[in-house]
């Protein structure tokens, strides 16, 4: 029996490609390959919300987004899913702060307002929240004021429940800071790489990573924009679809179904095809007509 989601966030950090033709590049993180979920895959950095980030210090340590703002940001399009947890408005601030903390573990890339600390400040930092110390007492100790407002909401996908280890995620896209590489952590994660969201794509199709359906689906997505200005918002829609795929045999080939799909049917449905297929070990995605 599956476990029910658990509310996670996830970062997909935005840049323009240095010395280039300002085409964006994301950053992505490559998972150990014994990590309990997505092992060995390249995603963008992100993980659980943890009881810590709804403590009332946590939350007044933010700034530019309200509970309430972010609870509007956050409630569904549509009709809940059932497999939908609701979140009151101090929990769905706190996923935002989990967004900003799981990019600083993950990426060592920290949104805070009026950051003036080096690149070594923040390398000693992000080694004792990986150590001994919390996210929330580094936040305390150095009265750092978090910036959730800069979490750009585009996305939503729930696990579905033919996996034993479920997340109800919500992904947003953030501007790196300038001035922050960004790097692994060495310990969760074992790479890293800045690329463009068409190269990502293109190295999974040479076989060279790996990369799960919400990973591809919306590399996909963010392709088709030439600057990281129009991705940023071109990317953000209006409507967030909430996406718990399912999946079936076609033809003998494993598909997963989208909202939108004539056998997924939704009253908001995912732009873009609706089909994922697994050929050859390769997701890719598949338009009905």
């Amino acid at each position: 029996m599956s476990d029910a989601p658990r509310h996670a966030a996830t970062i997909v950090l935005v840049r323009p490609r240095a010395g280039g033709d300002g085409a964006p590049e994301i950053f992505l993180v490559k998972r150990h390959r014994k990590s309990g979920f997505m092992a060995s895959a390249y995603v963008y950095p992100g993980g659980k919300l943890d009881a810590e980030d709804s403590l009332p210090a946590v939350l007044a340590s933010t700034s530019g987004l309200s509970a309430q703002a972010a609870f509007d940001r956050l409630a569904p399009s549509g009709p809940r899913l059932d497999d939908d947890a609701a979140l009151t408005p101090e929990q769905a601030l706190a996923v935002h702060v989990a967004g900003v903390r799981e990019v600083f573990e993950e990426a060592g890339i920290l949104l805070a307002q009026g950051l003036d600390a080096t690149e070594d400040v923040l390398d000693a930092w992000r080694a004792e929240i990986n150590g001994e110390l919390s996210f929330n007492a580094l936040v305390a100790r150095e009265s750092l004021t978090l910036r959730p407002d800069q979490l750009h909401y585009f996305a939503h996908w729930i696990t579905p429940s033919i996996e034993s280890r479920r997340f109800n995620t919500r992904f947003f896209l953030a501007v790196a800071p300038d001035g922050q590489e960004g790097y692994h952590d060495e310990t969760e994660t074992v790479d890293s790489a800045w690329l463009r969201p068409a190269e990502a794509l293109d190295r999974y199709s040479r076989g060279e990573i790996q990369l799960a359906p919400p990973t591809f689906r919306t590399l996909e997505d963010m392709a088709a924009f030439d600057s990281a200005d129009s991705l940023l918002s071109g990317m953000v829609p209006a409507r967030v679809p909430t996406i718990m795929p399912r999946f079936d045999s076609i033809d003998g080939t494993m598909t997963m179904f989208m909202p939108g799909d004539p056998l997924y049917p939704s009253p908001v449905p995912v732009s873009g095809p609706t089909r994922v297929v697994l050929e050859d070990g390769r997701w890719s995605s598949r338009s009905v007509e």
